[in-house]
């Protein structure tokens, strides 16, 4: 029998441990001593499925995370649905701090949950880049409900690589041979002018007044004026 979206938003809900025991890796603990929302409404940008929100004292800092499920597949309607609600939070925290004189940051993030993930399209590139995004499939069978990371690798296999990129790959690798290359002989070379050249600084004396030329002092040992 198919989980239906009511028992994964009750399972995401209730149990976020057991969540991130089956492989949900999405900060449940951190986010569990914060305050937390479902169906939370924002207004013109739409109800939020899950919401959890944790300020972090030492660093002057609010985390908010939103959640988005479905159980089909992950879309860029889903990932433009959490963007949306965390630009809304984002705003209502920055608005809220600052009526209250208050400085803080804020640090969003997104979870999006599905039984696939649509590669098609530009969904694939947005979610490569989006370092505050993270994507997870589920499987529903009789030992329960299991989350794998869908990580940041969702490109063509090597097979199915173009020859060009493949090119394109080596010589970018190539240019960071040689950058280090430069690097490290102008480090040689810095040092080599530094150990061969001591009269450059033979002529200079450290004075509580700071670094003079030798030539500055009296014969008596004091600084000319």
């Amino acid at each position: 029998m198919p989980l239906s979206e009511k028992e994964l938003a009750r399972f995401l809900w209730e149990q976020p441990d057991a969540c991130q025991a089956r492989g949900l890796a999405a900060s449940q603990r951190f986010f569990a001593l914060g305050r937390r929302y479902q169906h939370l409404a924002l207004g013109p940008y739409g109800i939020a499925q899950q919401v959890s929100v944790r300020f972090w004292p030492a660093q002057q800092c609010y985390y908010v995370q939103v959640v988005v499920f479905t159980t089909k597949a992950i879309t860029p309607a889903a990932y433009l649905t959490a963007k949306r609600q965390l630009s809304a939070l984002r705003q209502l925290l920055e608005r809220s701090s600052k009526a209250a004189s208050a400085s803080v940051r804020v640090v969003p993030s997104c979870v999006l949950i599905g039984q696939q993930v649509q590669l098609a399209g530009d969904l694939l590139f947005a979610l490569n880049l989006d370092a505050a995004c993270q994507a997870f499939t589920y499987t529903y069978d009789a030992s329960g409900l299991h989350f794998e990371d869908v990580g940041k690798h969702w490109h063509y296999t090597a097979a199915q690589q173009d020859a060009s990129l493949a090119t394109l790959g080596a010589d970018l690798l190539a240019e960071r041979a040689d950058a280090l290359s430069l690097s490290q002989a102008e480090g040689a070379d810095w040092l080599a002018s530094a150990t061969s050249e001591p009269g450059e600084y033979s002529g200079l004396v450290v004075t509580a007044s700071g670094v003079v030329e030798r030539g500055d002092f009296s014969e008596e040992g004091e600084p000319n004026e």
